[in-house]
């Protein structure tokens, strides 16, 4: 997430505020809970344990993680990214001990500023990697993009065609750094945006963009302020959002029901959150830190 005139002023002070919550909480897991718009009661089915350290990421490679998927070819593996500045390509590692498993280049497209990734599957079942070059701190971009690869049958470095897809807002330039796909064949897609001082939007991207390669995506709810990234469990009955303090499970699908505040770890900047591939934990990782975090659901 790049910085410029009041978009650092409100870095600075979050960062700040992440910092004052980190000396004044206990080890472990933070207590912050996130407010949701509409949901009420839990989740369900699922309870959060206390999340502790997988691994730590080899950060000269990965300085600013921004996303997190879990790969449906490969499961253990976790596909990640950085932040802007870095080229269009995407990681594979192992979330057991976060070795290196094969890097991605994107060739045929430019990232400017990619903030998610996500794993689902295209219309015939196969499974597809979404990347979200979905970042405008200024609310000043006309579009975004998504591009579109299959996931490789092999963990090795090479480059892939991707193709690319244009998102409009319905209501004009957001920034966004969450993305939602459907693990089911063909599966719908939402971008969630964020907001410092109110709520964003839960947007839904309509499914002709494969066909037709652009979009307008349509508001249908609210997220918490400040969301930074969101996954959807592989098994298709939940999703979940995040912010830099907290985290919500709710109900599939988009925008859910059955809002659940989920205690994470106080992580600075922390923008990467995803199911594992059996839809059993959580893991999240941070731009400012090194550390693969994992959260059991039982």
């Amino acid at each position: 997430m790049p910085h410029s005139g009041r978009h650092r002023f409100w870095a600075r002070w979050f960062t700040a505020l992440v910092a004052v919550m980190l000396m004044a909480a206990p080890a472990g897991c933070g207590t912050v809970r996130d407010a949701i718009s509409d949901g009420s009661g839990s989740a369900g089915e699922l309870r959060p344990g206390r999340a502790e350290v997988a691994c730590r990421f080899d950060g000269e490679i990965l300085p600013e993680v921004s996303g997190l998927a879990a790969s449906i070819r490969h499961p253990g593996v976790l596909w990640t990214h950085n932040d802007s500045g870095d080229d269009s390509r995407i990681f594979a590692i192992d979330a057991s001990d976060c070795r290196m498993r094969a890097e991605v280049r994107l060739t045929g497209v430019t990232a400017r500023d990619a903030e998610a990734i996500a794993v689902g599957r295209d219309a015939q079942g196969d499974p597809v990697i979404w990347l979200a070059d979905i970042g405008d701190n200024r609310d000043s971009w006309d579009s975004v993009r998504l591009y579109r690869i299959g996931e490789p049958r092999r963990l090795v470095d090479q480059a892939v065609a991707a193709s690319s897809f244009t998102i409009r807002y319905e209501d004009g330039p957001r920034d966004a750094e969450a993305l939602l796909v459907d693990p089911s064949p063909g599966g719908a897609i939402w971008l969630a945006t964020k907001r410092q001082a109110a709520d964003g939007g839960m947007y839904r991207v309509p499914d002709s963009i494969v066909s037709k390669g652009s979009a307008v995506a349509r508001r249908v709810g609210s997220v918490p302020a400040m969301t930074s990234d969101g996954s959807y469990a592989p098994d298709g009955r939940h999703f979940v959002l995040r912010t830099y303090t907290g985290a919500t499970l709710f109900r599939s699908p988009p925008p859910g029901s059955g809002g659940q505040a989920v205690a994470i770890p106080l992580q600075p900047q922390g923008e990467a959150i995803a199911f594992s591939h059996d839809s059993r934990s959580l893991f999240l990782a941070s731009e400012r830190s090194d550390q693969l975090w994992r959260l059991p659901l039982d």
